[in-house]
């Protein structure tokens, strides 16, 4: 769909589930993830296709257990996170799928959602501790956010254009009755000043996606439980100026993807 919400049109239309869209840096290629429904463990692979929907190709071999798809600043490498067992690790290979090779095994058994820094010098990535970072060449592991007091890790991460800021989910118990809700924080890329970026009691937010221009950020909501409603919406950078893009629906969506400038 457009900056404005308007427009909304399918890219694809397969029978099984593409989720996790992320824009390649020229805006003329769309990476996802395909999955089969109803299987246990759930499979997914890597695939890219033009902007325009056309010219879908799979990247990663069937019957594996990939997603998160993350480009390089440059177009020409995508990584991804690659579930083996119990442990899932980051993987890079070249934007045809060639050169397919281990980036990064984290000591722990997961790192989901991930995320390459607009610079192209870290990676961005949920483990069980909460929001963590490592070098684009494997090295440096450093935890920013966590533990979690309500079990429930920070997740999600995205970096701002000029790769100094990353916003993420972070989820707050706000009664045991109500539960947690998520909400979306902010924090400077070394760890430093987390603070609440947008905030709404029994809604989930999530899913944050920086405008190119960094003075927005695009997310995905979720009404709360009398509802059931999901919606995409866009507010200021600084959080101010919530309004939706997308009408409530009870049709599923999440991780709305911001284009490239072009």
């Amino acid at each position: 769909m457009n900056a404005d919400g308007s427009g909304i049109h399918k890219l694809t239309s397969d029978t099984k589930d593409d989720a996790a869209p992320v824009w390649s840096p020229d805006g003329t290629r769309v990476a996802f993830v395909r999955t089969q429904s109803g299987q246990q463990p759930q499979p997914g692979q890597i695939f890219v296709m033009n902007s325009d929907g056309t010219g879908v190709s799979r990247l990663t071999c069937l019957g594996s257990r990939d997603d998160r798809p993350a480009w390089s600043p440059d177009g020409s490498r995508i990584a991804f996170a690659r579930s083996t067992g119990n442990t899932t690790a980051i993987y890079v290979m070249q934007a045809d799928g060639s050169n397919l090779h281990l980036l990064f095994q984290p000591v722990t058994a997961y790192a989901l959602s991930l995320a390459w820094s607009p610079d192209g010098k870290r990676f961005a990535f949920g483990d069980p501790t909460g929001i963590a970072v490592v070098n684009a060449d494997g090295t440096g592991f450093r935890q920013l956010t966590g533990p979690s007091t309500i079990q429930t890790p920070d997740d999600l991460p995205a970096w701002s254009p000029d790769s100094k800021s990353i916003a993420f989910d972070h989820s707050v118990l706000t009664s045991k009755e109500l539960g947690a809700d998520v909400q979306l924080w902010v924090m400077t890329a070394d760890g430093r000043n987390q603070h609440t970026l947008i905030a709404e009691s029994r809604h989930d937010l999530a899913n944050p996606s920086w405008s190119p221009d960094g003075r927005q950020v695009a997310f995905f909501r979720w009404g709360d439980s009398t509802q059931g409603l999901t919606s995409i919406e866009v507010a200021s950078s600084s959080g101010t100026g919530v309004h939706l893009l997308t009408q409530p629906t009870r049709d599923f969506m999440v991780g709305p993807a911001w284009s490239p400038v072009r």
